[in-house]
């Protein structure tokens, strides 16, 4: 079933409930695809991440203008199946983008930097362990004045518990340090913001059985 994204764009009234939505508009990439985060840019449009089926399991990046008019759409391939789970401008007009590499048992997160155009700059995998490093479906990166990136999600070891975790890299890419934060009944990291000391604080759940 060919699947194509619907969005919606509200503004709200001030101290009621009501909304009306300033526009609505089908956004069509020529396959099935999902929209996993949205973000709006520095010059008032949008810009969206999630996994395209078209042509393979790739992600997908699309830019919008203030109309929801698409600007540029883009995948990006690994070796299987890939989805991106979250996207940020950075200084330069650019964009992070948080993924998930060949994902499965033996899934990697996958950190992409591209151009104001698309276009790839780098890109680099991480892993906590033997096993899937996944990223939730939520907001899996964080970006501090430092510019080191916080990233965070379920890491899955191929015969133990789920377990949160936590990665740092610099603004290249690099690896600075991991960490799997092990519960007697597993964790999960589904969220992770910068704080104003630039570190990270995560939130997420811890199984009590």
């Amino acid at each position: 079933m060919r699947k194509i994204l619907f969005l919606f764009f509200t503004f709200c009234f001030h101290c009621t409930l009501q909304a009306q939505n300033t526009f609505e508009k089908v956004i069509d990439t020529l396959g099935s695809a999902s929209a996993l985060c949205i973000q709006e840019t520095f010059d008032g449009g949008y810009i969206y991440c999630g996994q395209s089926i078209y042509g393979g399991n790739d992600v997908i990046i699309v830019k919008l203008d203030s109309f929801g008019i698409i600007d540029w759409a883009k995948t990006y391939s690994g070796s299987g199946i890939e989805y991106a789970t979250f996207i940020q401008q950075t200084s330069d007009s650019g964009y992070l983008v948080n993924a998930v590499y060949n994902s499965g048992l033996s899934s990697l997160n996958w950190l992409l930097k591209i151009d104001e155009n698309g276009d790839t700059l780098w890109t680099n995998t991480f892993s906590v362990g033997q096993g899937g490093t996944n990223t939730y479906f939520g907001n899996s990166m964080g970006i501090n004045s430092n510019y080191l990136n916080g990233l965070t999600g379920i890491y899955k070891p191929p015969s133990q518990l789920l377990s949160a975790f936590f990665i740092a890299s610099i603004g290249n890419g690099v690896q600075l340090s991991s960490r799997i934060y092990v519960t007697p009944f597993g964790s999960e990291s589904h969220s992770i913001e910068k704080t104003i000391d630039d570190g990270f604080i995560m939130a997420g759940v811890i199984r009590n059985s």
